[in-house]
């Protein structure tokens, strides 16, 4: 794998601004909203094109191999323009677990969809999972346990797109007692294990960036609401309880922004990678819960852009762990941590 330099990282999250700067605004996703879309075929390609499909792949199969850092880069950028298509849960996530395979290959190019959930088995009737590119068919990926243990199952299936009240994309796929006997067994046991763990601890950090980017950019509105806005004869930049809750906020990306980047200096290290998405989920919901209520009743019309924020960050928040579940998870480590010294 590649290690990303700060002019390679440059490079990307600048091609990436002009990119959403050009395809992707509010009214997109007002329409994405409005039309009850889950998923854009057409801007999927242009991620295609740009090369964001094929981060995590490997160069074997028409990927860059930049890893992990890249697509917590490009996440950042994601996060900053409210981009709600699902790059991290149909993308990154199934790529870490095709690798060089066929699939992967056509992953890159976004000329399948690929939906990644587990459970055991049998597994029959609906399951949600993540929706990617809407080609015929549909690929799943699927930890299971068939009773031989785990294994990462690789099937083709109709994927239906559904789109989230939250806002996040999503699908059903229906897992048959057949479909199970069909599918290409990718890895079994402790590695299949051991990949997919890796492979949820990534998307966790990158969502963490994506969150990080938005909570950035809801504070960014917040300020500019305040700085235009006048009330009794006054700015309300110039109120201090107003000035307060800004400073907060700002203090609360400052510091999510840090832990992401111990997270990246460290990628083994899950307390590390617990820490940065805890405080990004937090930080992300806090920005955009105030700046909802720092424009007074505008925050609350369809007309305010911070609204598609408040969605993206709920559905974000939750995903690969919530706040709540990676603070518990950080408090376990460290206190076995401290118990074995």
């Amino acid at each position: 794998m590649a290690a990303l330099s700060s002019d390679d990282r440059q490079m990307l999250v600048d091609s990436a601004e002009a990119l959403l700067a050009r395809a992707h605004n509010g009214a997109r996703l007002r329409r994405l909203r409005d039309q009850g879309i889950a998923f854009d075929a057409g801007f999927w390609r242009l991620m295609g094109e740009a090369g964001w499909l094929g981060l995590r792949l490997p160069e074997a199969v028409g990927g860059s191999d930049l890893g992990v850092a890249a697509a917590v880069a490009l996440a950042e950028v994601m996060g900053r323009h409210a981009v709600p298509d699902p790059y991290i849960a149909a993308c990154h996530l199934p790529a870490v677990l095709l690798g060089d395979s066929e699939a992967g290959a056509a992953l890159a190019t976004g000329e399948i969809g690929v939906g990644v959930m587990e459970g055991e088995a049998p597994l029959t009737g609906s399951s949600e999972v993540a929706v990617g590119a809407l080609a015929p068919g549909g690929e799943t990926l699927l930890l299971a346990d068939r009773g031989k243990g785990a294994e990462i199952l690789f099937l083709r299936l109709a994927i239906a797109p559904e789109l989230r009240a939250d806002g996040g994309a999503g699908g059903r796929v229906s897992v048959t007692a057949r479909d199970l006997a069909a599918a290409d067994v990718l890895l079994a046991g402790s590695a299949a294990l051991g990949l997919w763990q890796k492979a949820r601890d990534e998307a966790a950090l990158v969502t963490a960036g994506y969150l990080t980017g938005l909570a950035r950019q809801a504070l960014a509105l917040s300020v500019e609401h305040l700085l235009q806005r006048e009330q009794f004869g006054q700015k309300l930049a110039q109120f201090q309880v107003l000035q307060h809750r800004v400073v907060d906020l700002r203090i609360g990306v400052r510091l999510a922004e840090a832990a992401l980047g111990a997270a990246l200096a460290a990628p083994e290290d899950r307390m590390r990678l617990h820490a940065a998405k805890a405080r990004a989920s937090a930080v992300a919901s806090a920005a955009t819960g105030q700046a909802v209520q720092l424009p007074g009743a505008l925050g609350f019309t369809d007309e305010a852009a911070i609204g598609l924020y408040l969605k993206l960050a709920m559905h974000h928040a939750q995903a690969f762990g919530s706040e709540a579940a990676h603070r518990t998870a950080h408090a376990r480590l460290s206190r076995e941590a401290r118990n074995a010294a």
